[in-house]
């Protein structure tokens, strides 16, 4: 029994390195997550993508049978390839992570791992190339990256009950953490590193739960430690090439039945819209959670914004009684069903004619006239909740009686976290006002920018912008 969870659950040929201590000596855990903790992962450049295609991205289970970004090794085997030829040894290793994991590894009665949900099966080897690398180039890192055990996502039979694809990630690295707590059952202290906030949330209440029930009555202090996340990203052509691999992959999976899931990519077009400076936005923000503050959160709760970066502020725009009608399409496209999606080009045809238009080039401004939360349902729950926040425009200038937006309401802020339980309850289409900011100013712009999308989204996109019933 001596050390066997270290070699029960590493998953890397030849790097279980058994502490030298006996198992009474051990008294100390500490867990370090791999992706944005200790190695600054390939991420999908958010920037590249619109928001569906990116969804899918992220999804582990999609595109079909291939998996999404995080089930593929690619990105990490770019990682590497650049690694070894980089003189730089934290081009993608996280200097101040590894600074702690050295002094974790340098302590003689601390059993120390790496501990990801990344697939046995599909990384182990590039977890050994990464690594292999790393000490081959950086000898100086060895003492940093002189774990007990790397443990990735077994695909194995753990016993006759239980097989271990049919657990989630959570379960898995819980099921790890009691076989070590039950083997090292003198360890006095648990640590443990993790970027993602549920995941910390997750081990926080795994062992408050567990510490109350006193199933380790030796455990006297545990720590899960938020870990600021950080990243990097692939060269774009290479990005591009991988995102293309999975839609081909994704179409030949597909059975002749289900033709209509088809994709290909393609390069959305700008379009004339008004948009914000990002100070304009921060601006814009900020005065949004401090009149939510004294209006409808008056108990204390913590908003916090997501996603700024990665959101457009654009509202897209047109003439008055010059906007694109559904029967002006129906004449340029002839018999095309739009919806189909089967003639890309002539949709392409359509919609770079809807961009030439030459009602698209005027100027105006507009500014902020009011801000309302357009649905929200809040019940108590001990989690966060999100509110997805509207602005409602006013035309400003010498021209607003001659431009028309189609829609009175546009979904211009990123989703705002109530960290604290909401006392607000079944409150619809409440509308705030905010005092007006001359400082804020919609600018008339060519954008977003080109980002990837593919022909079924893009179409459904025109659908919904351009297509208007008399």
């Amino acid at each position: 029994m001596e050390h066997t969870p270290v070699r029960r659950w590493c998953s890397l040929d030849g790097r279980a390195l058994e502490p030298k201590l006996s198992i009474l000596q051990v008294k100390k855990l500490h867990v370090y997550d791999f992706d944005n903790t200790l190695f600054r992962s390939p991420n999908p450049n958010e920037a590249l993508y619109t928001s569906r295609l990116y969804g899918s991205v992220m999804q582990p289970d999609t595109p079909q049978n291939v998996g999404g970004w995080w089930d593929n090794p690619y990105p990490l085997e770019v990682a590497a390839k650049l690694l070894e030829s980089s003189d730089d040894p934290y081009l993608y290793w996280n200097k101040r992570m590894l600074n702690l994991a050295a002094l974790s590894n340098s302590s003689p009665d601390t059993l120390s791992i790496i501990l990801t949900g990344r697939k046995e099966n599909r990384f182990k080897d590039v977890f050994q190339d990464i690594l292999a690398i790393t000490l081959d180039k950086f000898p100086e890192l060895e003492i940093s990256l002189r774990f007990n055990a790397v443990c990735l996502k077994k695909f194995r039979k753990l016993d006759k009950k239980r097989d271990i694809k049919t657990l989630s990630t959570l379960k898995y690295k819980t099921d790890l953490l009691e076989d070590f707590l039950k083997t090292y059952h003198k360890i006095e202290e648990v640590t443990i590193y993790d970027d993602r906030i549920n995941q910390v949330n997750s081990f926080k209440s795994f062992f408050s739960k567990n510490a109350n029930k006193k199933k380790w009555p030796q455990l006297k202090q545990w720590f899960i430690v938020p870990v600021p996340p950080e990243c990097s990203f692939l060269p774009v052509p290479l990005e591009v090439k991988f995102i293309q691999y999975l839609i081909s992959e994704h179409n030949k999976s597909l059975t002749n039945t289900r033709k209509e899931k088809r994709y290909s990519l393609l390069w959305t077009h700008k379009r004339l819209a008004y948009g914000l400076r990002l100070r304009d936005q921060i601006s814009l923000l900020s005065e949004t959670v401090a009149h939510l503050k004294n209006t409808v959160y008056k108990n204390g709760q913590d908003l916090q914004i997501k996603n700024l970066a990665n959101k457009s502020l654009s509202i897209p725009i047109t003439k008055l009684r010059e906007f694109i009608w559904k029967q002006h399409i129906n004449d340029w496209k002839g018999n095309l069903k739009l919806n189909g999606g089967k003639d890309i080009s002539a949709f392409l045809t359509i919609l770079q004619k809807f961009y030439d238009n030459p009602s698209l080039t005027f100027e105006f401004d507009f500014c902020l006239h009011e801000i309302g939360i357009e649905t929200l349902d809040v019940v108590d729950n001990d989690g966060p909740v999100s509110l997805n926040l509207y602005l409602s425009m006013t035309p400003t200038g010498k021209n607003k009686e001659s431009f028309y937006t189609v829609f009175n309401r546009y979904l211009v802020l990123p989703p705002i976290d109530t960290i604290a339980t909401p006392v607000v309850r079944n409150v619809n289409a409440i509308i705030n006002e905010i005092p007006e900011n001359p400082d804020i100013v919609w600018k008339r712009y060519t954008g977003p920018p080109i980002k990837i999308t593919t022909t079924l989204q893009a179409t459904a996109q025109m659908s919904t912008y351009i297509i208007r019933d008399r």
